[in-house]
């Protein structure tokens, strides 16, 4: 047998040494990336998230007043409405002393001049023979003012019609008294049209001018003509359809730089949430949260970030949502609590082995609402998720998205708008209001919000064991 020396017996030890430290390094090294799952790149892991919930995204309607590729409008239709009630508003020489006459002509010429062609029409329980009038100045005689009732919902719908085939602006000059048949009064049918234009996107906006008024008003509730002249101010409307509220703003602005500014304007609000963000105030104060901050690193995305320990289950955090703006909400605005109509919440965890997303269920997810008025434009909700990151690895990622519709309960209209209105159409004192005009902007209003599918705010809560 041969004899080995010591230090030739150790030799292997001491190559094992370093062989043992390499791999050691080489398994955390592998460790760690296998931890990493998603991208470790901030952006990189928000787009990883966007991804997993693509689907859903994408099967959502879009949001109200997000930005669409439809076009400019190419024309306006611009609709008079020739009821006998509006017969009081015309100068019975056929002259334009009155404000009424003089905003019609504003309209029109504003119109032509700002699009590509305006045509127009007369109407009253329907748009009459659908042949544009070719001598405006027809409108000024109180002879054009024939027609027995008035259908607001028939010229909408025949606006909507019209313009399906290339992007108008509709707008309708109007005293906005609804009289057809058994809706006498009420406007069941016309909340319903607009309502449909509202929910595809569009806008609504009414203007509201006043006017010299010389005649026998109607009475609505009577069903006739009352036996007692009137002689003085009363309002009338603009109710403008648009594409947009760029379209809207336009208008107004073309009235304005004409010295026809309407005396006020109402243009329906965009609840939309233009941006979420962490109540600074108010930081968790769970011992298990680490670190919470907030990424906006895509236009209409919002990302809460929450790094955790891993045997916390339970999170709370209040946040802010800051409402879009509305420059014709602006006078008297709108006032009432927000509150979610609805909330969906879906949750998907990444398994860093099979490295993909899968969906978790819902958490349970508790809101606890402390509402301000729509009129700040800022809504604080504070949320509390529980029974989430459950036998997650350190490094391990879930992710929530949480969608929110809106829902106004016991708002209040713009003070204007209780100025003009009135429920009785009967008495002397109140020929110089719009019967029902109140419960026109509120049945629209309502009606919008309870079948609005666009959401008040999405965001998205990233979660991490650390």
């Amino acid at each position: 047998m041969f004899a080995c020396k010591k230090d030739e017996l150790n030799q292997p030890d001491k190559m094992r040494i370093p062989l043992i430290r390499f791999g050691l390094i080489l398994g955390f090294i592998l460790f760690g990336l296998l931890l990493s799952g998603c991208s470790t790149n901030p952006a990189g892991q928000r787009q990883e998230i966007l991804k997993a919930f693509e689907a859903d995204r994408l099967a959502a309607a879009p949001e109200a007043g997000a930005p669409t590729d439809q076009p400019a409008s190419e024309k306006v239709f611009i609709y008079v409405d020739a009821s006998a009630s509006q017969k009081g508003f015309a100068d019975p020489a056929g002259g334009l002393i009155h404000p009424y006459n003089k905003v019609v002509n504003a309209v029109i010429n504003q119109s032509r001049a700002g699009w590509s062609g305006a045509q127009i029409y007369k109407f009253g329980p329907r748009v009459l023979d659908e042949l544009p009038i070719t001598a405006p100045v027809d409108i000024h005689s109180r002879s054009f003012y024939n027609q027995p009732q008035t259908d607001l919902a028939a010229v909408i719908e025949t606006f909507v019609k019209s313009s399906s085939a290339q992007r108008a602006l509709g707008i309708i000059i109007t005293d906005a008294v609804q009289s057809v048949s058994k809706e006498r009064g009420t406007f069941g049918r016309a909340v319903r049209v607009i309502n449909q234009w509202m929910q595809n996107g569009n806008v609504l906006g009414i203007m509201m001018y006043r006017s010299q008024y010389n005649d026998y008003p109607y009475s609505e509730i009577f069903g006739r003509t009352l036996d007692e002249p009137y002689s003085g101010p009363r309002p009338f409307y603009l109710l403008v359809l648009a594409p947009s509220a760029a379209e809207f703003e336009k208008l107004y602005k073309l009235l304005e730089g004409s010295k026809f500014k309407p005396e006020q304007a109402l243009l329906f609000p965009d609840l939309r949430a233009q941006a979420v963000t962490c109540d600074r105030r108010r930081r968790p104060t769970e011992k298990n949260i680490l670190e919470y901050y907030t990424e906006n690193l895509e236009k209409g995305t919002k990302f809460f970030s929450l790094k955790k320990n891993t045997s916390g289950q339970m999170a709370r955090f209040s946040f802010w949502i800051d409402l879009q703006e509305n420059n014709h909400w602006r006078s008297e605005p709108l006032r009432g609590d927000l509150v979610p109509i609805e909330v969906n919440v879906t949750a998907k965890r990444y398994h860093q082995v099979i490295k993909k997303w899968q969906s978790l269920g819902p958490p349970e997810v508790e809101f606890i609402m402390d509402s301000t008025n729509v009129d700040m434009r800022k809504v604080f909700i504070s949320i509390k998720l529980e029974r989430f990151q459950q036998s997650l690895q350190p490094g391990s990622k879930e992710a929530f998205e949480i969608r929110m519709r809106p829902r106004v309960d016991g708002f209040l209209l713009p003070e204007w708008i209780q100025e003009v209105s009135t429920s009785d159409d009967t008495r002397r004192e109140n020929f110089k209001r719009t019967y029902n005009f109140d419960n026109l902007v509120r049945d629209i209003f309502s009606s919008y919000l309870a079948g609005s599918q666009t959401d008040l705010a999405r965001f998205y809560i990233e979660t991490m064991n650390q």
